[in-house]
């Protein structure tokens, strides 16, 4: 690894982020630490413990250009990372009059009282910088140590992100690292271990150059992740995005974190078409996952959820007689149910689904994880297909609603592909 890449070290305290709470810090500071050289070496969750964190944090001093902690910035008995780094480094704390009187102010712009814990915000260690943090209470600290550097942040993302951005800067004017350039692919349709298979020659001529991949599996889409050094990183990774179409084709669904719910609403808007969706078993999941998109009510004209057989009926035209010898999770019911949404909406295209989210209800011949998909086209066939899939109920949901807007997707790439062949061989 070239001199130039520097490691950072992460501490995220809180206790209760070793009991119920999620943490996603660790990935942010990583991809905002990125252009400035540093490589996220390490990270570490710390409970609400003066001794502990001073521990960590000294430790951390020994071996990373950069320690960031998180959280324990608060005005409660429970926020000591100010104190736990002033033990670890040996220095005072300080009152900060000027901070003091921002934390109030804030207070008085709510016409508040300002509690007298809050003063222990204003505490500033000896020869750090403060870091001002628009969005809450908790400002940052930067204390430049020579040849290290330590950030303390605020725990909440988006005040940590208000302090770290006050931080980078700093940083970027101290360190003179080579840029790290992340670039990640989405591949959707298969396993985690099938597209390290299809990847294969091309994983194998990495990590060179300063190249590193990564491979991560969620429910439905696989991502692969290539870091790049250097001068030649834009070039390097430009090499790899052409290897990667050439090897996935249209199971790529794109680049830098891209969501089916985000590529489906971009060729809806691209083609200046609707959608309408009729949900069964998913519960409302495709449209909350379409409706997450600024902008969606460009193109999603309705929603349906119609989770009994007697909803089919009324809002879809679902055949009760198809319903009663084939059941709602069949061929005939999923393509009714796409049909006919189009024929009550103004849309051009629609997605539909029916299946067994479980635990119960399944047979030998309709098992649990069993669903039938529909995609409806106004002038066109309806596509219909079943697939079966493993999970719990809620892990089920998720899969399906994944695999619908991906049926849809694919959908729309047919109808591309053949609207761009009709103007090639225009005269």
């Amino acid at each position: 690894m070239p001199a130039s890449v520097m490691d950072a070290e992460a501490i995220h305290v809180g206790t209760e982020l070793l009991t119920f709470r999620h943490n996603t810090h660790t990935a942010f500071l990583s991809r905002a630490l990125a252009p400035l050289g540093f490589r996220m070496a390490r990270a570490a969750l710390v409970a609400d413990n003066e001794g502990e964190i001073a521990q960590a944090i000294s430790a951390a001093l020994e071996r990373s250009s950069l320690v960031i902690v998180t959280g324990g910035l608060g005005p409660t008995f429970d926020d000591v990372s100010r104190e736990a780094a002033a033990r670890a480094l040996g220095r005072t704390l300080n009152p900060a009059p000027e901070l003091l009187a921002k934390i109030k102010a804030r207070f008085d712009k709510v016409k508040l009282a300002m509690p007298s814990s809050n003063e222990r915000q204003a505490l500033v260690l000896d020869g750090a910088s403060v870091l001002d943090n628009e969005a809450g209470t908790a400002p940052g600290q930067y204390l430049d140590l020579g040849e290290r550097v330590l950030l303390l942040l605020p725990g909440p993302s988006k005040e940590l992100e208000s302090a770290l951005n006050v931080a980078l800067p700093l940083l970027r004017g101290k360190f003179s690292g080579d840029g790290i350039v992340v670039k990640s692919f989405q591949v959707v349709g298969f396993t985690e271990s099938r597209v390290e298979e299809m990847a294969k020659p091309l994983l194998a001529a990495w990590p060179k150059d300063g190249v590193e991949p990564t491979i991560l599996a969620s429910s439905y889409i696989i991502d692969l992740i290539f870091q790049a050094r250097g001068l030649e990183s834009g070039a390097l990774l430009d090499k790899i995005t052409q290897e990667m179409r050439k090897i996935f084709g249209d199971d790529l669904l794109g680049e830098n974190g891209i969501t089916l719910e985000e590529q489906v609403g971009r060729m809806l808007a691209a083609a200046g078409a609707k959608l309408a969706v009729a949900e069964s078993c998913t519960g409302g999941m495709i449209a909350d996952r379409l409706t997450d998109i600024p902008g969606s009510s460009a193109y999603l004209t309705d929603a349906v959820v119609a989770y009994s057989n007697e909803a089919k009926t009324r809002f879809l035209g679902v055949s009760p007689e198809i319903l009663r010898t084939q059941g709602a999770v069949s061929e005939s019911a999923v393509r009714q149910m796409a049909e006919g949404l189009l024929m009550r909406s103004n849309a051009q295209w629609s997605v539909a689904v029916t299946g067994i989210c479980g635990p119960s209800g399944g047979t030998p011949e309709k098992p649990v994880g069993m669903a039938w998909f529909a995609v409806g086209h106004k002038g066109a066939a309806t596509e219909s297909v079943c697939r079966t899939f493993s999970g719990d109920r809620l892990r089920l949901k998720e899969k399906m609603a994944c695999y619908a807007l991906d049926l849809l997707r694919r959908e729309l790439l047919k109808k591309q592909t053949a609207v761009a062949a009709k103007q090639t061989a225009k005269p």
